[in-house]
């Protein structure tokens, strides 16, 4: 009696095994035309790539193995561009997927989840670019590379954990991953790119490791929330004081946290680096030291609320932007040291009514450097310049400009103003 029952029992389990492998088996071979995926197939390999996707399927089951005029075909890579813009929700990778080419799910802003195998050793350039609904992706080990854009615009995804495997990220790779609230740069990284992390709105501290030897101009470029930079004591390049980054020898204010209100900066800092204060709101005031001798491109650039400037009696040049709609100042003094206002310098200061040009380097005036001074009502252009490429262009309250004799200024017809020489 045992014994029958005891074969009855094992003949169920065989039969049960059996099943499950045929479900296996017809799963990972699956004929082409029935996965509504297109495939390019490299016959000498026996592999082969899906290229593009059909219809409006929410979610997509890739197959390891597809079958085409009877021959089997590993399925090893995803194309450029091939799920772009498709309205799946879910999509599920086989382990056999060895690359994922750029571009491939590029603006499936539908998509909430999908896997990526172990194969896996790169994220490739806009990869994800505006998967605005995934939330949440888990990288595997065996990344190494991270390439530009690609998370960028993940709005919604949260805080990603990048192992220590992984050795380059790619400029803006994750710019404007509004969901995260914290980065934590690995031990691996020794670059940090131009806007890597910009547009984060939500992130309130940034980890740097000893690793970091460049970190690139607007790296963590209007990340407004950001209360504190925290910098491994051990490294050589750059150091955290008080939560703002700046060089190692406190030489270079390097980034100031977007939601601090205030500063007192160093004697020991001798420049302001690229977009350093870009995008601090809080920010209504700031005294430079006057050890300062250079202030970077886009320092203050959409420092709205900033109001009150002094700068320092040393500077040779008001860089590109870097007063860029700063639209509650209302008065500035330009130091007698300065060379050359550059493009955009005061681009947007809307309520800048009064900006004195001292007599004394000032040679040149760049193009656009007042563009959209709204409220700048008259300027003085001093003795020695000798060029000047501004036409004051929607700067509707000038209605006169005092220029040296011989000095051209651009023609503006859609304003009522004069040029007066003197």
């Amino acid at each position: 009696m045992d014994v029958r029952t005891n074969l009855t029992k094992m003949g169920k389990y065989l039969i049960s095994i059996a099943t499950a492998l045929l479900s296996l088996s017809s799963f990972a071979q699956t004929p082409a035309e029935q996965t509504g995926l297109g495939f390019i197939y490299d016959d000498n390999s026996k592999t082969a790539k899906v290229y593009k996707v059909s219809g409006n399927k929410s979610e997509v089951k890739v197959p390891s193995v597809v079958v085409k005029d009877g021959k089997n075909y590993t399925v090893t890579s995803i194309g450029m561009s091939s799920f772009e813009m498709s309205k799946v929700k879910k999509i599920v990778l086989p382990s056999t997927i060895k690359n994922i080419e750029e571009s491939a799910f590029n603006g499936c802003r539908s998509l909430q989840s999908i896997n990526l195998p172990d194969n896996l050793t790169e994220i490739k350039n806009y990869t994800f670019h505006e998967c605005v609904s995934l939330t949440s992706i888990a990288i595997p080990n065996t990344v190494t590379t991270i390439g530009e854009e690609a998370f960028s615009g993940c709005e919604k995804l949260q805080n990603i954990a990048l192992s220590n495997a992984v050795k380059s990220i790619g400029e803006r790779a994750f710019a404007a991953c509004a969901g995260f609230t914290k980065i934590t740069i690995p031990e691996s990284i020794s670059d940090i790119p131009a806007s890597a992390f910009a547009g984060c709105f939500h992130v309130t501290t940034i980890s740097i490791p000893k690793s970091v030897t460049k970190i690139h101009e607007s790296a963590f470029y209007n990340c407004q929330s950001l209360q504190d930079f925290n910098v491994d004591k051990g490294n050589l390049n750059y150091a955290s004081k008080d939560g703002v980054l700046y060089d190692k020898n406190l030489t270079k204010l390097v980034a100031f946290p977007g939601q601090r209100e205030s500063i007192t900066i160093p004697n020991t800092v001798t420049s302001i680096g690229d977009y350093a204060f870009s995008c601090c709101l809080g920010l209504t005031k700031i005294m430079i030291p006057q050890n300062v001798k250079e202030i970077g491109k886009g320092a203050f650039m959409n420092c709205r609320n900033l109001y009150t400037v002094i700068l320092p009696i040393y500077i040779k040049e008001i860089q590109p932007a870097t007063f860029y709609n700063c639209e509650s100042i209302e008065y500035i003094v330009i130091p007698a040291s300065v060379e050359t206002l550059k493009s955009d310098a005061f681009y947007g200061c809307v309520k800048l009514g009064i900006i004195r040009l001292p007599d004394g380097a000032l040679k040149t005036i760049e193009k656009n450097a007042f563009m959209n001074c709204e409220s700048l009502v008259s300027i003085r252009i001093p003795q020695n310049v000798t060029k000047c490429d501004d036409k004051f262009e929607n700067c509707i309250s000038l209605k006169k400009i005092n220029a040296p004799t011989g000095l051209q200024i651009p023609d503006n017809n859609s304003y009522d103003r004069s040029v007066v020489y003197y």
